[in-house]
Order: C-alpha cells, then structure tokens, then sequence
C-alpha cells in the first residue's frame, strides 16, 4: 500500500488546479461537480499519507492483476475528476494488463480532467452524441436534451466518460463491458444505490466471477438508510451467484483526504484476497 500512496500522491501534486472557477460555477456545470462550495477552497489542498478510497481501490486493481484479471472499472459519479484521474494515471503506469476505465456522471466532462486523461498518450479519442430517455418520475428531465460517451482509445485498453443522469434508463445499454470493479460515488441516497445496481443487474454488467462493489458516503459501520440498501445488495447478490459473497466496512479519507472528515466506506465482493 506504501507505494501506492505514494505513486498517488505525486499524481496529485503534479496538478496545480483540478478546476477552473468559471468551469464550476456555471455552464457547463449542472451541480458544480459536485463539489460543495463550502470546500470548493479544499480543492488544490495537499493531503496527508493516510488512506483514501483511491488507494484503497488502487489495491483492489493491483490485487487483480497480480491474478492476471483483466481490469473493467466503472466509477458512478466522477465530480472534477480526481479519483478517476489518480485510478487512469496509477493503471496506465503500473498495471500491464487489458483494462476499461469507464465513469458515469451527468455533468459534461470537467476540461481540465479531459486534458489530464488526453495527455496519457493513448491513440485516439471518439465521441457520440445518445440521446435523453429518463422516466418522467425522476427529477432530472428538464436538464439536459442530449448526453454523449467520450472514448480514449489505446489499442484493446479504453477510458470512456458517459455524461448522462444515472436515471436515465438508456445509458446502461450502451455500456459494453462486465465490469469487476464497480464504485459508486453518485448521488447519495438509498433510492440511487438501488436504482443503480439495478441498471446494472438488468443490463448484465456485473462480472460474477471476480468482482469488487464499492459504496462511498456510508453512515457508519452497517447502520443508517444508505446500509439498509448495500445489505438489500449484498443480500441479492447472494441470491443471485453460486459463490460466498462478503462483505466490508472501512473508514478512510475521501478525494479531500485529511482536510475534510472521515468517510465510510463499504465494499462487497466475491473474492476472498480482498477481505483478509
């Protein structure tokens, strides 16, 4: 974990900014990333040695690799960019094996986090205009009339941002991979987790071979509305899959690290390496 800490920390000290003030607070941003503007000064701050979530997932991805795994991560929720960034910049440099780097967000991609993942020399970049299809009961219609999927190419290997509501019933189709990793950092309400994983059940996107589920903004250790819905996951996936399902509570800092509080965070897998 040592090394992972701190490969990360220098992938962040090599960027001065994470965004731009005008980027954030207006057009193109629908809920300024994400990012509250009581911490919006937090942004650029270093951050101390302790774990985040990032490291943690860092170990995750390099636990799978020394099993030769290919590496399909989906990130719900990116806001600026930092955790997608530091996980693109940590594969891209360390881990020699096949991987898809996909993240779901429905603000348009933040630029700075653009140039950050152009400048990973992959080959090509495509963009695709979808259209909107989120059900009328959900609260985000009137926000956007079109969403797009950005795909930075390197031979078989792949980031893709989809810039869509995750309400939107249409995105998960055209998503095209299962994915191992899965961290859902989006909108934090019970209702989303379980919209979420539903999407992702119905569309067939969860490897049940060898799979990581990951929850950030927990309450606490396996109490509160947010673990009523991991347990109703956990419990499903149970139902679902012929093999032992575990699952995690940790506590460790967040994208702000140690200059906001401590996050809980919840992990369930299939795979027995990550619970020792």
């Amino acid at each position: 974990m040592d090394n992972i800490i701190r490969f990360n920390r220098n992938t962040l000290n090599n960027v001065s900014n994470w965004i731009k003030r005008e980027d954030w607070e207006s057009p193109p941003s629908l809920f300024n990333y994400g990012l509250p503007d009581r911490v919006f000064h937090l942004i650029n701050k270093n951050i101390s040695n302790e774990v985040t979530e990032c490291d943690l997932i860092c170990n995750f991805i390099t636990d799978f690799s020394n099993r030769n795994i290919p590496i399909n991560y989906l990130e719900i929720g990116v806001s600026v960019g930092k955790t997608f960034y530091q996980i693109t910049k940590f594969v891209k440099d360390n881990i020699n094996i096949k991987h898809s780097l996909h993240c779901l967000d429905i603000e348009q991609i933040n630029p700075i986090l653009k140039d950050l993942l152009l400048s990973l020399r992959y080959d090509k970049i495509e963009e695709q205009k979808i259209n909107v299809n989120v059900p009328i009961e959900d609260c985000h219609i009137k926000l956007k009339s079109e969403n797009s999927i950005i795909k930075i190419i390197d031979g078989e290997n792949d980031i893709s941002y989809y810039e869509s509501d995750e309400f939107d019933l249409d995105i998960w189709t055209h998503m095209n991979k299962k994915y191992n990793i899965i961290f859902s950092d989006a909108l934090h309400e019970p209702i989303a987790l379980l919209k979420e994983y539903n999407q992702l059940k119905k569309n067939n996107l969860i490897d049940f071979d060898n799979f990581i589920y990951c929850f950030d903004d927990l309450e606490s250790e396996k109490t509160g509305r947010m673990w009523q819905s991991v347990l109703s996951i956990y419990n499903d996936l149970k139902n679902t899959i012929n093999k032992p399902i575990y699952i995690k509570h940790y506590k460790v800092n967040g994208w702000l690290g140690n200059n906001e509080y401590v996050h809980n965070f919840g992990v369930i897998t299939n795979s027995s390496y990550i619970i020792k």
